[in-house]
C-alpha cells in the first residue's frame, strides 16, 4: 500500500489557484473552479471537499426542523475553514468531510 504524501503539489500553489481553491467552498460558485481548475491537485482536492460541504448543506436544507439550524452553522464553519487553509496555500483533509471527499472523483 502506497503512503499518500501530506503535499498534494509539487509547488507552491500560485495567487490564482489559491483564489480558485477557496470559491470551492462558496456553494454553487463550487461550479467555478471545477470548470477551470479540476486538473491542478490542489484544486481539485478543494473542489471534493466543497462538494461534500454543498451536499450536506442542499440535503440537510431540505429537512424540516432543528437539523438545519444545527448543521448550517457548522457547515458555514467548515466553508470557512476550508476558504482560508485553500488561501493560506495548504491543503490539510477535513475530519469527517475529507474522507467522504476522497470518494468523489472530479
Amino acid at each position: 500500500m502506497s503512503r499518500r504524501p501530506s503535499n498534494l503539489y509539487e509547488r507552491p500553489p500560485e495567487a490564482a489557484e489559491r483564489v480558485a481553491a477557496a470559491l470551492s467552498y462558496a456553494n454553487l460558485l463550487v461550479v467555478v473552479p471545477l470548470l477551470t481548475g479540476r486538473h491542478i491537485p490542489f484544486i481539485r482536492h478543494h473542489i471534493r471537499q466543497g462538494l461534500v460541504l454543498l451536499a450536506v448543506s442542499l440535503l440537510v436544507g431540505w429537512v424540516p426542523g432543528w437539523g438545519w439550524y444545527l448543521v448550517s452553522p457548522l457547515v458555514a464553519v467548515f466553508a470557512l475553514a476550508g476558504a482560508v487553509q485553500a488561501l493560506c496555500g495548504v491543503a490539510p483533509k477535513m475530519p469527517g468531510v475529507g474522507d467522504v471527499a476522497e470518494l468523489i472523483h472530479v
